[in-house]
């Protein structure tokens, strides 16, 4: 049974991680434009639609900074959906999105967003490293550089080797989407 994810056989429904979806409030509205959003929303709609769970981790900014953030359009939390806090150094040090994530058992996590220092890394190791199955959206995340080749160098792992699991797919692969009809007529295609 699929629930979702194309190519699936689980039965429970992947899980959802946004992570860090906000920007800074001086953004131009034109970097809302910006390739890894599109895909983001796409995916996290798709979500939504499947009814799977969906968690947002964001960076958490001091007091005096916090009104410099806001959340990116398209990518804010619903009421339903749990957010969760972190800092800048420890992403999964959050006990209760540790919690969140051991309460949906063995259920593949897809991580979307905007990694910032290097978290991106830090939950798919975190994460790898608990026996979590992680797929990485790679036209929904927006990542530095050197960050980019440690989340590739995570996904070729052996599947024994510690820290394995970790997958890095399209958002189109991941959202599982009927093929296309063909109309045959008079025996051509």
């Amino acid at each position: 049974m699929s629930l979702g994810i194309q190519g699936s056989r689980q039965t429970a429904p992947p899980m959802l991680i946004c992570l860090d979806t906000r920007e800074p409030v001086t953004a131009q509205d034109g970097d809302n434009s910006a390739s890894w959003r599109r895909g983001a929303r796409r995916l996290l709609q798709h979500a939504r639609a499947c009814g799977w769970p969906v968690g947002h981790l964001l960076v958490s900014h001091p007091p005096a900074q916090a009104a410099r953030w806001r959340a990116i359009a398209g990518l804010v939390p619903q009421p339903m959906e749990p957010v969760f806090y972190h800092e800048p150094t420890n992403p999964c040090g959050n006990t209760a999105f540790v919690r969140f994530t051991q309460h949906h058992g063995r259920a593949e996590l897809v991580l979307i967003g905007n990694s910032i220092g290097a978290s991106a890394l830090s939950v798919a190791l975190s994460l790898s490293v608990r026996g979590c199955g992680l797929a990485i959206a790679r036209d929904a995340i927006a990542t530095s550089e050197h960050e980019w080749r440690g989340l590739k160098a995570l996904s070729g792992l052996a599947p024994d080797a510690p820290g394995a699991g970790v997958r890095i797919e399209p958002v189109s692969r991941l959202v599982a989407t009927p093929p296309e009809l063909r109309l045959i007529v008079g025996g051509r295609s």
